[in-house]
């Protein structure tokens, strides 16, 4: 745009001056004119002023979780942590431990439009009017079912028994494959078997009984 100065000034210098300022340009090395776009293009942004209330970055919600799950455990006697740890060890091994589950001779077959899906007693809809549709017809309520909140309710010596039944299965499991393990595997493997077995046999289950009981009224 001209200024009101350029008035006064003849046609052909002012026709020069633009030719000077296109020059000027042309003498730019390719380095400077990537700058002189780049500053140019950042006088153009606007700043965004911070909203408050920012969301907590996302390293102190994560210490914010871990707190949180931590109190959930504590103050708990010992003896229910030990409970749930005999719990644990048991979940992890249930075909091992527990009794057969469901009773298969008290479900009876899928019912007409469903098949088994892929554990006894538990059925999905194959056909137009059924499909999708699920029907669990496992007992619950009787026998073991591996359910966290059922064991917890068993005697601490029950479970105890359960789970040293399993790892003796599971370690009798394995010496019958060995052959099938590389020998630093089937070493490690036993070690840590024999370890859980032990911990399993000393357990003291009158006292784990006793300070289980308190625990729920602490949560309560």
């Amino acid at each position: 745009m001209m200024d009101e100065s350029d008035d006064d000034k003849p046609l052909a210098q002012l026709q020069k001056e633009k030719e000077g300022d296109a020059d000027s340009d042309n003498d730019l090395t390719l380095a400077d004119m990537l700058k002189k776009i780049k500053s140019d293009r950042a006088t153009k942004k606007k700043k965004v002023p911070k909203k408050k209330g920012a969301a907590m970055p996302e390293a102190a919600s994560k210490r914010t979780k871990t707190s949180n799950s931590a109190t959930s455990t504590a103050g708990l006697p010992s003896g229910a942590l030990e409970k749930q740890a005999i719990v644990e060890g048991i979940l992890r091994r249930w075909t091992y431990c527990l009794p057969d589950w469901p009773d298969t001779s008290q479900i009876g077959g899928p019912p007409k439009g469903f098949v088994e899906c892929g554990f006894p007693g538990l059925y999905i809809g194959v056909e137009n009017d059924t499909l999708g549709e699920v029907i669990d017809r496992r007992d619950k309520e009787n026998g073991c079912p591996p359910i966290q909140s059922t064991l917890l309710k068993l005697p601490t010596k029950e479970l105890q028994s359960y789970l040293r039944y399993g790892i003796e299965k599971q370690i009798a499991h394995l010496e019958e494959n060995k052959a099938d393990h590389a020998t630093s595997v089937y070493r490690e493997t036993r070690a840590a078997l024999l370890k859980e077995s032990k911990q399993a046999r000393a357990y003291n289950a009158t006292k784990i009984d006793k300070e289980y009981k308190k625990s729920v009224n602490f949560v309560k």
